[in-house]
């Protein structure tokens, strides 16, 4: 028997027929018929296209499976220490986060609530009668300070931390130093819990200058002295080597001459002091380092024009020149201003505030006859101090003149 193959065993499995599906005659192998179909082959060929479709599809599934750990294996994970500060990075991760500590938040006050007078969080403009009540019922002792005394607090904080408080937030160490300086206390630990550093900018002038006041550090004296040469170089040897922060004066048609004077002091002993040398002098004082209406607007008011007579110019305003010097910023420098000038030229404007440079800007009137021009300019120059003439700015001649 000759034995079949592939093509033939398959037209015979598809049966009788002249023709296949595409129409074209099939080769039929020449001599005789073939021979019966046998079963028993053709089942053995289908099991064996089955268990090679099987043993192929393990394969993939195992080779999946193989490439599904792989993969898993190699995922990136990112990892960071637990530390304390700002959150620098994102991270995001499957699963469930467990903290390393549990805090449980709930409410300060317990028992029933009666009313609710406030939200959490609002701001509170004023003290009300409620939080009053609250702060009798639970605070031991009150202690009021004002607003220099917490812009001293502010300078202190600042020097000593380089961190600058608003004056809400230096409350609490004003009030600690206030009573201290009250009950005298030496020896103690003091807390104050110091809260706000919302500052602006433009208000650090204001600060800085109140600061000064609220330690007690700047007196604010009005002094009443004779309406003649030489009287201001009186003054400013009575005071000695004390450092003048502020001076302002206006020539005035009255035989007195009033004149407004910060100068530097240590604590309010001192002020009291300065007073009673000058009294003992005959130059009538008056402290106004509490009076706010003089520490806020009459510093700033002190002077004015010239006098007039009628409608003429009064003799002690004639002649009057008007200079911009720049002092050295150290006790002496007035003093030795006014030694190298002649005592019969008249000083009848004066204004002078220390703004914290390292040199001071002052402004100065005086009458010089015309014929002593060239005296003043040899005094100018022996003087040695920086100076700009202002006789002809036209903003003198408005307000001053």
């Amino acid at each position: 028997m000759v034995p079949l193959s592939d093509r033939q065993a398959l037209e015979r499995d598809r049966g009788p027929g002249p023709e296949a599906d595409d129409g074209l005659p099939l080769d039929r192998p020449q001599g005789p018929p073939p021979a019966a179909p046998r079963h028993g082959s053709t089942k053995r060929w289908r099991r064996t296209v089955l268990g090679l479709m099987a043993i192929a599809a393990l394969a993939a599934g195992a080779a999946w499976w193989a490439m599904r750990d792989r993969a898993e294996s190699q995922t990136p994970y990112l990892t960071q220490p637990v530390v304390t500060g700002d959150i620098e990075e994102t991270v995001s991760a499957l699963g469930s986060l467990q903290p390393l500590q549990y805090v449980d938040v709930g409410t300060q006050v317990s028992g029933q609530l009666q009313k609710i007078y406030v939200d959490y969080g609002d701001a509170v403009k004023q003290v009300g009668k409620e939080t009053f009540r609250l702060e009798r019922k639970f605070i031991d002792e009150m202690v009021l300070v004002d607003t220099d005394e917490m812009c001293a607090a502010i300078k202190d904080v600042f020097e000593e931390t380089r961190v600058v408080l608003e004056p809400a937030g230096a409350l609490a160490i004003a009030g600690a130093k206030a009573w201290v300086e009250k009950h005298g206390a030496r020896g103690k630990t003091l807390v104050a819990v110091a809260c706000g550093a919302n500052t602006n900018f433009d208000r650090l002038r204001f600060i800085a200058e109140q600061a000064e006041l609220g330690e007690h550090r700047e007196a604010i004296l009005a002094v009443t002295i004779p309406e003649r040469p030489g009287s201001f170089k009186k003054f400013c040897a009575t005071l000695g080597a004390k450092n003048i922060t502020e001076f302002n004066y206006r020539i005035a048609e009255s035989r007195e001459a009033h004149i407004f004077v910060g100068i530097e002091t240590a604590n309010q002993a001192e002020t009291a002091k300065i007073v009673r040398n000058l009294e003992r002098h005959s130059l009538r004082t008056l402290d106004l380092s509490d009076n706010e209406m003089a520490k806020t607007h009459l510093r700033h008011m002190v002077g004015g024009r010239a006098p007039w007579s009628g409608n003429r110019r009064a003799a002690r305003a004639a002649n009057e020149l008007l200079y911009r010097f720049e002092f050295p910023e150290r006790p002496g420098a007035l003093m030795r201003f006014l030694n190298n000038m002649r005592s019969d030229w008249n000083i009848s404007l004066f204004h002078y505030r220390n703004q914290g440079a390292d040199y001071g800007r002052v402004l100065v009137g005086i009458q010089v006859p015309p014929h002593e021009m060239r005296e003043f300019g040899q005094f100018l120059a022996k003087l040695g101090y920086p100076f700009v003439e202002e006789t002809r700015n036209p903003a003198y001649r408005l307000f001053l003149s």
